[in-house]
């Protein structure tokens, strides 16, 4: 490293600025050297900002974290480019209220100094406009060309056997531990990588942290900002404690409780990393950490969905706004694709493995190296407790697809006692004496009683809200609020983003947009259809929560029903769906497809006078037309809005909800003959039958509850039609082992004659 003298100003990646300290302050000479990253002097050269520069946007603005952040980063392509006409006016706007920081000595500070850039695998056009503004010169690394194979596994658990026993062989060999690495970790190997390091005795750092938004007691610091100095003083952790205090010194210049959403931005990415082996296998990034000829490093998970990276037209300043300095997507992925091409070829001591199949799907080997080696698992000479652990593997395949491995009989003669597993559920007693069901909780028993027990008795699936979600509960918030006065859904959209944060990014925020246009337009046509109908007192997300005593136990029912439209003493009970709904009932005596039927049920019991007209989902998702000769795109989304159902049978009292039932325009399927008769495929139903469906639905509770709290959770998921309903969404197929034996068969009843009653009516 000839670079290393005196008077010179080193510019590195960031995880290059530690480790080049402390080689340096190691040497015998004391140097006069000062190391910068390049955002530090990107900040230096251009301006800095800090949280009162994004919360002055979120406030004014009305964005969020994320957004704020993309608008000030993307304001420093603004000193090259003068196009950028929405980002100069807030740059302006920024800098008059003192909210950018200008450092007009750094430049002069490199006057007679040596500048030079070191360790970057590829330098971005606007990275090099950075540099040529204080001259600094660029060191490159000697190009190799080191040649490596692809090791192809079948699974990832013999991915790691492998390298475990690889990494045992080259320490007995002389290898520091400290000098061998694992780069490519995800989450589908961690345990895996637990495990079976475990197994070995091989102690290995996994860069393990918490963010203190994941902590308990800072979680309560930060959902108690009034009352901060109180929950302080709970922390027992003086890591956590000085954590929370550093992010919250952070905005002496406020009140806590305005900046609610920058310190939730800080908590979730303050860590705290877990205790450090000194003498271990470690974690490196083949892309941005400090490595030598010196370190031995595994490659692990080698397949082309990860490796190159695919890059997406995502940034805030899209591919067709982009200026001659910023890279477009294409060329954003060749880069990418040279960096691991440079990567390869000049790492030396490096192990590529892949697996044929991660936790989920099948996957295939990066398109980088061709060159490959197969790999089978063989027994290991060194651990008693992986190979009971993979005899058990291998006794799996060859009992449920006869695959005979040649290993099998080796270790069965070694390990005669291998433990059985015994997958079916043993009963427990349920002490509590209160039960809070609602739909979804029903539903989940009645799909699988194990799956509920894990769900809801263990809670091992906590709620994580997606985009998908966020967008769903906007959807509704929208709906809801559709007869207001004043009724704007820029406004409600406005306010929901700024109460309800959510990482958003770009590509989301314009969806959201879209999405918002097009409810306009639903809405339009939903108040179009419903104009003539004399059910005009409508109640949206109505909450509905009622205690019953069911065979002794207090149960609490819950559910929020989204529109309900009331005439007199009739009401029309509508569910929303973001997706084509499916109104089959046909397993409704086995407890599935309860939805609708459990609304029919929390209608009654909270109003039994009430007469129920209808039962029904809208589908409200983005509407995308498919073509129709016969009619024009307004028909066809006005098609894709009719109500879909269930209706009583007298048309006395339909045509007072849809004055169009003769031929609906309002709900799916609602037709009538020249005879003033249903066609066969209107979908209506007698008082008797909702009636009957009513005491069906309770009965299903009724069942479920004494079962719930006799401790009757087995694995049981159902397959209707020849499909398994239970387990395709299931989060816990790795944890029950199902057999043949466990599913449970159901017949479908298309005719729904269990409506019929003990007076066996006909359709």
């Amino acid at each position: 490293m000839d670079f290393i003298k005196d008077n010179v100003i080193l510019i590195v990646p960031n995880n290059y600025k530690e480790p080049l300290i402390k080689l340096i302050s190691s040497l015998d000479k004391p140097y006069n050297i000062k190391i910068y990253t390049l955002n530090e002097v990107k900040k230096k050269v251009l301006f800095d900002y800090d949280e009162k520069t994004i919360n002055y946007l979120m406030k004014k603005y009305k964005y969020n974290y994320s957004h704020s952040k993309d608008i000030i980063e993307s304001i420093y392509y603004t000193f090259f480019d003068d196009n950028f006409e929405d980002l100069n006016k807030i740059k302006e706007e920024l800098i008059l209220n003192n909210l950018l920081y200008f450092d007009n000595f750094f430049i002069d500070s490199l006057k007679d100094k040596e500048v030079i850039a070191y360790g970057f695998k590829h330098l971005y056009k606007f990275d090099l406009l950075i540099l040529d503004k204080i001259n600094a010169s660029i060191k490159e690394d000697i190009i190799n060309d080191y040649s490596h194979e692809v090791n192809i596994f079948n699974s990832i658990n013999e991915e790691i056997e492998f390298i475990v026993n690889d990494i045992i062989n080259k320490i007995n060999n002389g290898v520091n531990i400290n000098n061998i690495y694992i780069s490519n970790i995800s989450d589908d190997y961690m345990s895996t990588i637990k495990r079976i390091f475990s197994f070995y005795n091989i102690p290995i750092n996994l860069n393990e942290k918490k963010s203190l938004l994941e902590i308990e007691s800072s979680s309560k610091v930060l959902n108690n900002l009034k009352k901060v100095d109180k929950y302080l003083n709970e922390i027992s952790s003086n890591e956590v404690l000085n954590k929370c205090i550093n992010v919250l010194n952070k905005y002496y210049w406020t009140d806590l409780v305005d900046v609610y959403d920058l310190i939730k931005h800080d908590f979730k990415n303050t860590f705290i990393n877990k205790t450090k082996y000194k003498d271990a296998v470690n974690v490196i990034d083949l892309k941005n950490d400090f490595y030598n000829d010196d370190d031995h490093i595994y490659l692990i998970g080698f397949a082309r969905e990860y490796i190159p990276k695919f890059y997406k037209d995502e940034d805030y300043i899209s591919d067709s706004n982009k200026p001659q300095f910023l890279e477009t997507t294409n060329v954003k992925n060749n880069i990418e694709l040279n960096i691991w091409e440079d990567i390869l070829k000049n790492t030396k001591n490096l192990t590529i493995t892949f697996s044929k199949f991660n936790l989920n799907v099948e996957l295939k080997v990066s398109s980088l190296i061709d060159k490959y080696k197969e790999h089978k698992y063989t027994y290991s000479q060194f651990s008693n407790l992986s190979n009971q652990f993979n005899l058990a593997i291998l006794k799996d395949d060859f009992y449920k697809y006869g695959n005979i491995n040649n290993n099998l009989s080796i270790l069965n003669y070694n390990y005669p006692k291998t433990i059985i597993y015994d997958n079916s559920y043993k009963k427990i007693n349920i002490k509590d004496k209160a039960l809070r069901l609602s739909y979804s909780k029903l539903n989940t028993y009645y799909l699988c009683g194990f799956r509920f027990y894990l769900e809801h008795i263990l809670k091992l699936d906590p709620f994580n809200e997606t985009f998908s979600s966020y967008l769903g509960t906007l959807t509704h918030e929208i709906l809801s609020k559709q007869d207001e006065d004043n009724f704007n859904i820029e406004d409600i959209k406005n306010n929901f983003l700024k109460n309800n944060p959510f990482d958003l990014t770009k590509g989301n925020l314009l969806f959201i947009n879209k999405v918002c246009k097009d409810l306009e337009e639903i809405i339009s046509i939903i108040k179009d259809k419903e104009k003539d109908s004399l059910y005009q007192d409508k109640i949206y997300e109505k909450h509905i929560t009622f205690e019953e005593e069911i065979n002794g136990i207090n149960v609490t029912f819950n559910g929020f029903i989204d529109k309900i439209m009331k005439y007199k003493e009739s009401a029309v009970i509508i569910d929303y769906k973001s997706f084509d709904p499916d109104i089959d009932i046909s397993t409704l005596n086995h407890g599935l497809n309860m939805q609708l039927p459990m609304y029919l049920y929390l209608m009654k019991k909270t109003n039994p006078n009430l007469n129920i007209t209808g039962i029904y989902y809208q589908n409200v998702n983005r509407i995308i037309p498919s073509f129709d000769y016969k009619k024009d795109i307004r028909e066809i989304k006005e098609d894709n809005l009719k109500l879909k159902g269930y209706t009583i049978d007298d048309l006395n009292i339909i045509k007072d909800f849809d004055v169009t039932y003769d031929n609906s325009k309002l709900i799916h399927g609602m037709r009538l003959t020249k005879n003033n008769n249903f066609y066969a495929y209107t979908k209506v139903l007698s008082k008797k039958k909702f009636d009957k469906m009513f005491e069906i639905t309770k009965e299903n509770i009724e069942k479920a509850t004494k079962n719930i709290m006799d401790g009757a959770f087995d694995i049981n998921p159902k397959i209707v039609a020849k499909k398994n309903v239970s387990c395709e969404f299931c989060n816990f197929k790795s944890i029950c082992f199902v057999n043949d034996k466990d599913y449970v068969y159901l017949n479908q009843d298309k005719d729904l004659t269990f409506l019929r009653g003990d007076d066996n009516e006909m359709d």
